[in-house]
């Protein structure tokens, strides 16, 4: 009997494990840039104008840390179909609304012996070879004031980290974003780090 117990226990804890081993792979799929889930469109969205006025920074590491901003390039256009939130049925943007093409060349200067700021509450690399990391992108008008925007590139995921990504060591990697925008006069954007470590955001 103590035997049989003993059999069902290990079999009931191999599945567990199992099941997180999964899950891991999963969300650490999701977080990579080639492996997220892009928009289905009825249409290729090509861009309606070329953004010449639009500034982006200067090419540099972004909020002091080892992730180097190499460039951009960006083109306005309008979205070609409504884009609905799966299991919110939420539109997120509207057919022929305004919307900003924006590609990100990011690189990760990260070692395996470095370790990443305090801020973000961890200091160990993991050796596992990927920074992990959530980019926000702040849009302003000439004025000075910032724009409602909105990176609607996986907004049909109602998850509050689906622009999650990483980079390999010393890898550098292109983000394709799409945001809707209130008008075609955007002058100039910024970008900042809400999230950076060697384990997907969790």
């Amino acid at each position: 009997m103590n035997r049989r117990i003993l059999l069902v226990v290990a079999v009931v804890v191999c599945v567990i494990l199992a099941s997180a081993v999964v899950l891991v792979i999963r969300f650490q799929g999701y977080c990579g840039t080639s492996n997220l889930p892009l928009p289905t469109f009825t249409s290729t969205p090509s861009p309606t104008e070329s953004a010449t006025n639009l500034k982006p920074p200067t090419s540099g590491y972004i909020d002091g840390t080892k992730i180097y901003f190499v460039s951009a390039d960006y083109s306005y256009g309008v979205y070609p179909e409504d884009l609905v939130q799966q299991y919110t049925n939420i539109t997120v943007i509207h057919q022929g609304d305004p919307c900003l093409y924006l590609n990100l060349t990011l690189r990760n200067d990260y070692t395996d012996n470095d370790t990443f700021p305090i801020r973000w509450g961890d200091t160990h690399w993991m050796n596992n070879g990927y920074a992990y990391m959530m980019l926000d992108v702040s849009f302003y008008d000439s004025s000075g004031a910032e724009l409602n925007t909105t990176n609607i590139t996986h907004a049909h995921f109602p998850f509050p980290n689906r622009d999650a990504f990483g980079i390999e060591t010393g890898g550098t990697d292109t983000l394709n974003w799409v945001f809707s925008i209130p008008n075609l006069k955007i002058d100039h954007f910024t970008l900042s780090l809400n999230y950076l470590g060697p384990l997907p955001v969790p």
